[in-house]
């Protein structure tokens, strides 16, 4: 009986999180798409990693270095919030938040209003209203928008924020999911971890009954009480959306391995006994990385070879 109302409650989980995610991912991969981005980098993002890809031999080494130097800049962001959080800096911590939704949305507006030759005084003032418009939704949801609306406000901020991730060179943005997914880990597992002391401290403040809760939009709650953080989404998103820059059967084969990795989570986090936090990106990234890799890699190519060519694959 206890496992079957783990399996219910489980796909009750699932399912409120899919609808969200399939809109998330489509935004991701429709924007790269009206943007024309190229898998090989694309401006204005790519000029700013420390290392160009270069000869087989170089890129490599280019591509850890800066999966490295974004890995650690999460990692540095995140303790910060931690520290912030933990000493109560309410209103600067709401500020950090509402900037973080609200400027990737604005920089995105001009950048796309500037392909179309629209006067700059009409796209700034465009950029700003989209900008705080969105990220106050999605930050004071809680005391002046529906949940619809403030669910609605954070797929499009996150498809802001997919952007940078989708100007990377391509062996860069695999090693980065991949050191992110690792990161996930230690943050969320260990004691140590910037999550961890995060999760911690919501929950001290939660039995001390202290009205000071995490900012909304950092944390995607179904009715079922499954919580999902606003980074997971990002980085699934972008695992869809890079996906389909190679074609729809790589994005197919990518988000079935995300729906698979994110299922056992899913299930993983139900199973525990404690009902402690689990580690959301591990199993869904290298999942669909992996099938992403093995159907651009293996499978289309074979495909390719052995099929007439007048049959068109994506």
């Amino acid at each position: 009986m206890t496992a079957w109302c783990d399996v219910r409650l489980a796909t009750q989980q699932l399912g409120g999180v899919l609808g969200p995610l399939a809109a998330n991912a489509v935004l991701v991969a429709s924007l790269a798409q009206v943007l024309g981005l190229d898998p090989g980098g694309s401006a204005p993002f790519a000029a700013l990693l420390p290392l160009r890809i270069g000869g087989a031999t170089e890129a490599p080494i280019a591509a850890a270095t800066n999966a490295a130097v974004i890995v650690a800049l999460a990692a540095a962001c995140t303790y910060l919030f931690a520290a912030l959080y933990g000493l109560r800096c309410r209103m600067l911590v709401h500020w950090l938040v509402f900037a973080a939704f609200g400027a990737p949305l604005a920089w995105l507006s001009i950048e796309m209003l500037a392909r179309i030759r629209c006067d700059w005084i009409v796209a700034v003032l465009v950029a700003w209203n989209a900008g705080v418009g969105v990220a106050w939704a999605v930050v004071y949801r809680a005391e002046h928008a529906n949940p619809s609306l403030a669910t609605a406000a954070l797929v499009v901020a996150i498809t802001a924020l997919a952007w940078p991730f989708l100007c990377l060179d391509e062996l860069t943005l695999w090693t980065t999911l991949a050191g992110l997914a690792v990161w996930d880990v230690f943050a969320v597992t260990s004691s140590l971890g910037a999550f961890r002391l995060i999760l911690n401290e919501r929950q001290r403040r939660i039995w001390m009954a202290e009205d000071y809760e995490l900012p909304a939009g950092l944390l995607f709650e179904t009715d079922s009480g499954f919580s999902l953080g606003s980074g997971d989404f990002l980085l699934y998103a972008v695992l869809v959306g890079r996906s389909s820059m190679r074609g729809t059967s790589n994005a197919a084969a990518a988000t079935l391995g995300l729906v698979a990795g994110h299922s056992i989570t899913v299930f993983w986090s139900v199973a525990k006994p404690d009902g402690d936090s689990v580690p959301a990106l591990p199993a869904a990234l290298l999942l669909g990385m992996l099938l992403y890799f093995a159907v651009a890699s293996f499978i289309a190519p074979a495909l390719r070879a052995s099929l007439p060519l007048d049959v068109v694959y994506a």
